[in-house]
């Protein structure tokens, strides 16, 4: 009995298959020719103008093969070549196609109809009127199916770009990457400029709170992001946050709108990722980051948190906070990047393992994963992982280099060392040592 296979079965297939195979796979018949055109066009990507993205642009204008399309990915570039190359002068407020060109690259982004991911990148262009605005919005007001948007692009730009009043109804992952207008009139203030990308912005986000369950905002620039997250409602099913953090004044802007904002989400926020984003004005940020992190945690309160990243550059004060803080509920530490020496480590664990519940301090933890490092390994380091965290499942250590002793010269190179419960600290030193004698390369102790 013939049965008819899925499409999304056999894309799943095709993925284990070359995709030289794949195109030879063409000719069998109808089924496996949409599958494999699938295949070929599930990711698309527009960035410079050129024989291939016009080639793309001729195919696209089937519909077969618009339904393939999943994933887009646009930087705007070949927007500003063709109108270069059409060499006219485009009115601010002009809506009008130019170029046939450009016109096949917007009813293709309105073609889109099972578009799950989008990414837009958007920064180091100007602002070309309506043009592009028309353009690069027309995968958001096509589609229904859309699950993921990354967008990194400044707040002018977003203010154009987000200014719709249509909801995604299935976007469950937002990544929002802000950059400062460098191009602000004289008539507003920086101040008033960013609050009214932050209006448009917010509005956005609102909108579409009720299906987002994971978010990421970052800022390449020190900007006053207190507009924005006072005016944020709670997301109902949030799930993971990630916050990217200047390290220059105002950070991001004020801290108490920020933590009031996250505490609103205490049932359903499970991981937390936080970003250090170096931004280098000259000054010095230790302490003024710092004051801001004790002012953030003063005020935030996530019950239900269970995994906590901080991605490198943070210094050990203020890992130490955000442990001390966040320790009771976490079952997941990742400190992946973060330089530490056995002292930092030592500090560490202390705060994990030792945090105040109700009237009496507890001196055990929770944690199951850690990740860790660059660190020295040597057997005072195993043993003070295995007398603190006597939950821990997997650990996790980016190793720099191994010694008998804490005090002694190290002499090896970096290697990886991923350790499980059933080892004990004697095997697991034992072992990476006798590896590390043989070889001069990454190793991994997988039991």
């Amino acid at each position: 009995m013939h049965t008819q296979i899925p499409a999304e079965l056999l894309l799943h297939i095709f993925q284990f298959v070359p995709r030289t195979m794949v195109k030879d796979l063409m000719s069998v018949n109808r089924t496996f020719f949409y599958a494999a055109m699938a295949e070929r066009y599930k990711k698309i990507n527009f960035f410079q103008m050129g024989d291939s993205m016009l080639r793309l642009v001729g195919s696209l204008q089937f519909p077969p093969i618009q339904d393939c399309v999943r994933v887009l990915r646009v930087r705007p570039y070949f927007i500003q070549e063709l109108l270069s190359e059409h060499g006219d002068e485009i009115p601010e407020d002009s809506d009008v196609i130019p170029h046939h060109s450009l016109s096949s690259v917007k009813g293709c982004f309105s073609s889109f109809a099972n578009l799950i991911e989008y990414h837009l990148i958007w920064s180091k262009l100007p602002n070309l009127g309506n043009l592009p605005i028309d353009i690069l919005r027309a995968p958001l007001l096509a589609n229904l199916h859309l699950r993921k948007l990354f967008l990194k692009a400044s707040l002018r730009k977003l203010e154009s770009l987000l200014s719709f009043g249509d909801v995604l109804p299935q976007l469950e992952e937002l990544n929002i990457s802000v950059r400062r207008n460098h191009l602000h009139t004289q008539s507003a203030p920086n101040g008033l400029s960013e609050q009214a990308g932050f209006a448009s912005l917010t509005s956005f986000l609102n909108r579409n709170r009720s299906s987002i369950r994971c978010f990421s905002f970052s800022s390449s620039d020190a900007l006053d992001c207190t507009p924005l997250f006072r005016s944020l409602q709670r997301y109902p099913v949030l799930h993971e946050l990630s916050l990217s953090i200047p390290t220059s004044t105002p950070h991001l802007g004020e801290p108490s709108c920020l933590s009031q904002w996250m505490s609103r989400h205490c049932p359903s926020l499970r991981t937390l990722t936080m970003n250090l984003r170096f931004v280098d004005n000259g000054l010095p940020w230790e302490e003024s980051f710092k004051d801001w992190i004790q002012s953030f945690l003063s005020q935030v309160s996530l019950p239900e948190l269970r995994s906590l990243k901080l991605t490198p550059g943070f210094h050990t004060e203020s890992i130490c906070l955000l442990v001390r803080h966040f320790a009771n509920t976490l079952t997941s530490l990742d400190l992946s990047g973060n330089h530490m020496v056995f002292s930092e480590v030592v500090a560490v664990m202390k705060e994990l393992t030792s945090f105040e519940r109700g009237y009496r301090t507890e001196k055990t933890s929770k944690l199951s994963v850690l990740c860790l490092g660059p660190v020295s390994l040597f057997p005072e380091l195993v043993d003070l992982f295995a007398e603190t965290l006597p939950t821990l499942q997997q650990l996790d250590l980016k190793v720099k280099d191994a010694v008998p002793h804490k005090d002694e010269i190290a002499e090896y190179l970096l290697s990886r060392v991923t350790m499980t419960k059933r080892q004990s600290p004697a095997q697991i030193v034992r072992e990476n040592f006798s590896y590390i004698s043989g070889q001069n390369h990454d190793c991994s102790l997988l039991r």
